[in-house]
């Protein structure tokens, strides 16, 4: 299990995801895939029917925001990890900017196989960028 931090994280990337992808499409499917099958209890489920996952029905946008949104509540005052105390040591060590701690927060969390990893999976995939050795 996560660091509740973790957890906020993950689930606050979630949120504002949900918020901004199109109420259809791919996007929208993986991220509510991403709902059901990760670990901080959101309990989505999806009926998506038969046939082919990019000809499945796009699942209620707005359903899956709310749900993620009552979950992220019972995380939203979950303190800074370690984690995330060294990453600040470390980008004031490297003088990063606020956009460049965030991305390297992302990128170490991910690598930490935290819930962060398969939402940033979705992200990259869609963008046509690779976050992994082999891209």
């Amino acid at each position: 299990m996560p660091s509740r931090y973790a957890a906020r994280l993950a689930l606050e990337t979630a949120l504002r995801l949900g918020r901004n992808l199109p109420r259809t499409g791919r996007g929208l499917r993986e991220l509510s895939g991403w709902a059901e099958e990760c670990e901080l209890g959101l309990g989505w489920k999806h009926q998506s029917g038969r046939g082919r996952w990019d000809r499945a029905p796009a699942p209620d946008r707005e359903a899956l925001v709310t749900a993620i949104k009552r979950v992220a509540q019972t995380y939203a005052r979950a303190r800074r990890d370690e984690v995330a105390c060294n990453l600040d040591v470390l980008a004031d060590w490297l003088a990063l900017d606020p956009v460049e701690r965030d991305c390297v927060a992302l990128i170490a969390r991910a690598e930490r196989s935290e819930p962060l990893a398969p939402l940033l999976e979705i992200v990259t995939e869609k963008s046509g960028m690779s976050h992994d050795e082999k891209g």
